[in-house]
């Protein structure tokens, strides 16, 4: 693969160290300044504002709260944690994995398929070994993928509060995963302090490739009643992203022993280059409903739907023969004779070489 798609999300705000340290150096230094030069300062940055905003946000609690979760975990467990509701770093379940240590991704469309690119990745292996367990708020999901474990990339991670990434078992995992387990954790009704709650994300994406604008957004609502059987909680999630991407390829036929004017050499049997447009439509729906009669007690049901439409097309020219030669006047080899650049590639006639 030449190149790869380049996106460019329109967002509002940043979550930068850089940025999070400039601030506080400002503020530190704002704090000792003078009385008198106050209403200078605020004139100032009054002034300045109308040049544009910079919003700064923090992820420390999101850290923290997978800290204290691999702290208190009695096997190897990774997480990584929403800072709030659908707000996950990536926009796939896949590429949040690759964030954890000893986790990495398959890039292509398949495990036997290298000459298809998938810009989000398609697969997942934890140490090194792809037997993965996939779980969903503790109980074991599977898809009809030819294995035990979920496409990662069909689920919308706008749903998701967490994902923990389980390196070793215990007496209570389900068995099964040889590599690992992988538990996608979602929200609770009980999570929050029981007022309405209302969330929303949005994002638009545009490819400089693909050229075309992908959005992308989800909104969750969540309320708690205190009746006079026990507190209920209900809580519902709707989720929908967009991903368009175009891979440019050029691929090599294998090289073939090639006999021209008494010297053999290894001329490649020809090649192949265009390339694949992609689209994705990915749909997310959540709901959970959560009773406790008592202090001690708590009932949950749960919905969860991720449904992945996509579309992909090759366009490419190919040249393929096992009867190629070249000019070895006006070629360049390696030392072994492998065919390293040339001006003409051309077919040789078979009957006379």
């Amino acid at each position: 693969m030449l190149s790869h798609r380049h996106s460019r999300a329109l967002r509002r705000g940043a979550s930068t160290i850089a940025f999070a340290a400039v601030v506080l150096a400002t503020a530190a230094q704002a704090q000792i300044e003078p009385q008198g030069s106050v209403g200078t300062t605020q004139e100032a940055a009054g002034e300045d504002a109308g040049a544009g905003d910079v919003v700064v946000t923090g992820r420390r609690a999101a850290l923290q709260a997978a800290d204290e979760r691999k702290r208190r975990s009695e096997t190897i467990v990774d997480s990584i944690v929403a800072d709030d509701a659908g707000k996950l770093p990536d926009n796939s379940i896949t590429e949040v994995l690759q964030r954890v240590s000893g986790v990495s991704i398959v890039r292509f469309a398949a495990l036997g398929d290298p000459d298809h690119y998938s810009v989000q990745g398609s697969g997942v292996q934890v140490r090194g070994l792809t037997g993965v367990a996939s779980r969903l708020n503790g109980r074991e999901i599977f898809s009809a993928n030819n294995g035990r474990a979920i496409l990662w990339s069909d689920v919308t991670p706008e749903l998701m509060a967490a994902v923990d990434v389980y390196k070793a078992s215990t007496a209570d995992l389900i068995e099964g995963g040889t590599g690992g387990q992988i538990d996608l954790r979602t929200k609770m009704p009980f999570d929050f302090n029981g007022d309405w709650h209302v969330a929303g994300t949005g994002e638009l994406s545009l490819g400089d490739m693909a050229n075309k604008a992908d959005p992308m957004g989800s909104v969750l609502v969540t309320k708690s009643f205190d009746t006079g059987i026990g507190r209920i909680g209900v809580l519902a999630d709707v989720a929908y992203s967009q991903f368009s991407s175009l891979s440019q390829f050029i691929r090599t036929e294998p090289y073939f022993k090639t006999r021209i004017d008494s010297k053999d050499y290894y001329i490649p049997g020809g090649f192949t280059y265009g390339d694949e447009a992609f689209q994705y439509r990915r749909y997310g729906i959540y709901g959970a409903v959560q009773w406790a009669p008592t202090e001690a007690l708590t009932f949950t049901g749960s919905f969860f739907q991720s449904r992945y439409k996509s579309t992909s097309s090759d366009y490419g020219a190919q040249v393929s023969s096992q009867t190629l030669a070249v000019d070895p006047a006006t070629s360049e080899f390696d030392s072994n004779g492998l065919l390293l650049k040339t001006n003409s590639l051309f077919n040789r006639d078979p009957n006379t070489f």
